[in-house]
């Protein structure tokens, strides 16, 4: 019996315990992840959506807006809904690129939003490309 890719993924509420900030293009975003050194194996929540091209970076609840407004950058928040993966388990649309730790660590929005004005300005872009 095949098992449906469509079971690997599932609608989660944005808002409650975690907001996320989604970042256009995949490699803009790894760069900015990079740029602060987190780490892949790191127990932060972060997701590559790779039928849009978008990292997916999941945050303290409450704190997606710090830093304002971006460029290629958007929010989820309440109201707002993410395919995420069930347990390891994913697909071209929402896999794990470093899976949630036990310990619930975060990345910070403020400083992520920064690193991805570093990136930026060493591409010579503000704009995603």
């Amino acid at each position: 019996m095949m098992t449906s890719r469509a079971s690997a993924i599932r609608l989660a509420a944005c808002g409650r315990e975690w907001d996320a900030l989604v970042i256009t293009p995949l490699a803009r975003g790894l760069a900015a992840l990079d740029v602060l050194n987190v780490p892949t194996d790191g127990g932060y929540p972060v997701l590559a959506d790779h039928t849009h091209q978008q990292l997916i970076v999941l945050v303290p609840p409450g704190t997606a807006h710090a830093g304002g407004a971006l460029p290629g950058v958007r929010v989820l928040t309440r109201g707002s809904w993410l395919l995420v993966p069930r347990g390891d388990l994913g697909c071209y649309l929402a896999v794990w690129l470093s899976s949630p730790g036990p310990e619930r660590r975060f990345v910070d929005a403020k400083a992520l939003r920064a690193a991805v004005s570093t990136v930026d300005a060493e591409q010579g872009s503000g704009a995603p490309r």
